[in-house]
């Protein structure tokens, strides 16, 4: 979701042109970031005007990167109305997906290259952190879960790779997609010991926050929760979600810290909270380094793109893929969060714990 409550997770702006085109989308995608280097090399001056070079699609992967899905090619997804399933036999129920979702009511979804209703960066993230598991037990945590469709995934992931010992937590604030999610478990056969969800937010510190009210939660994502300074409430939240300063709920902010001490590692964070992640990493980096061996994290903003960098790359973290967040500048916004139109993704590994 961007800053202005559009819908978009992942790209999902360009679903309609995509996801429609032939499977064979998947072999024409990978030919083309094969030609990428051969271009650079052989054309290195401009191509004529108004043809664009291959290097200007930029989708923060390369062809090699492809190559983890194979690695769960053994999959046999069966579809069924009611349910979208995904190419690894994830299955999500239909009413808990926003209504453009919708159209594909009892479908598997394609290998997602360039995505499904997902970007192929983020598959790439988790499927990675899952083939690398080097002990049998995979813990993965999804923060700003929504309905907690990359945890589910991380089950369906696992158990493809012959990993029955893993162990998922999912974080959300509002309280019904917190219950999609609670369903969206149970519908993958994710057994309760195997699962921690907490209906929070996730911040450095506890607390509490004030959240906006929502009515239809399948069609909602992107909340973040309402902070008060010292001056009154933070003018850049209440831009971000303007109906929250009248009509919200009071939600608990659990530390990250907290969550992180259920586990003395973790193959996975996905770290999804709209604008905040660059003060959560910064606020709890130590532990980070010391507890966490990769992150996919969701980005609200060109300066929070550059943030991170600047965070984790200080920290002895390795960014492995980015698509920065996609903006249009209008200085009659208030904030560059709000000029943001597609949220862009980065994969960060530790490398003292890889």
């Amino acid at each position: 979701m961007n800053a202005r409550g559009t819908l978009t997770t992942r790209g999902l702006r360009y679903l309609n042109r995509l996801v429609m085109m032939p499977h064979r989308v998947t072999e024409a995608v990978t030919r083309l970031h094969a030609l990428e280097a051969t271009l650079v090399a052989t054309a290195p001056a401009a191509l004529p005007t108004g043809k664009a070079r291959c290097i200007d699609i930029f989708s923060g992967y390369r062809a090699e990167d492809l190559r983890v899905f194979d690695s769960f090619a053994n999959a046999r997804p069966q579809a069924a109305p009611g349910w979208v399933t995904d190419f690894i036999g994830t299955r999500t129920r239909t009413t808990a997906l926003w209504n453009d979702a919708r159209r594909f009511d009892g479908e598997v979804t394609p290998r997602p290259v360039p995505h499904d209703l997902y970007e192929a960066i983020e598959w790439i993230g988790l499927l990675r952190a899952v083939v690398e598991v080097g002990d049998g037990r995979f813990v993965m945590a999804e923060l700003g879960a929504g309905f907690g469709p990359w945890i589910a995934a991380g089950a369906s992931a696992a158990r493809l790779r012959g990993i029955r010992d893993f162990h998922l937590t999912g974080v959300e604030a509002d309280p019904g997609r917190f219950a999609l999610m609670q369903q969206h478990m149970a519908d993958n056969g994710v057994p309760p010991g195997q699962q921690r969800l907490y209906c929070a937010a996730v911040g450095v510190e506890g607390g509490q926050a004030r959240w906006p009210r929502i009515a239809d939660p399948a069609n909602a994502s992107g909340g973040r929760p309402i902070r008060e300074g010292t001056d009154g409430i933070d003018l850049d939240d209440a831009a971000y979600s303007p109906h929250a300063v009248k009509d919200f709920i009071d939600v608990k902010i659990v530390p990250l810290a907290t969550i992180l001490a259920d586990h003395p590692v973790w193959d996975l964070l996905h770290i999804d909270v709209q604008g905040w992640e660059a003060k959560l990493c910064a606020g709890t980096i130590n532990d980070l380094n010391t507890k966490v061996r990769r992150m996919v994290i969701g980005t609200h903003s060109r300066i929070i793109d550059g943030q991170l960098v600047e965070i984790l790359s200080g920290a002895g973290w390795v960014l492995e893929n980015e698509k920065p967040a996609r903006f249009t500048f209008d200085a009659a916004k208030s904030s560059i969060d709000l000029m943001t139109e597609i949220d862009g993704t980065q994969i960060w590994r530790n490398l003292r714990l890889t």
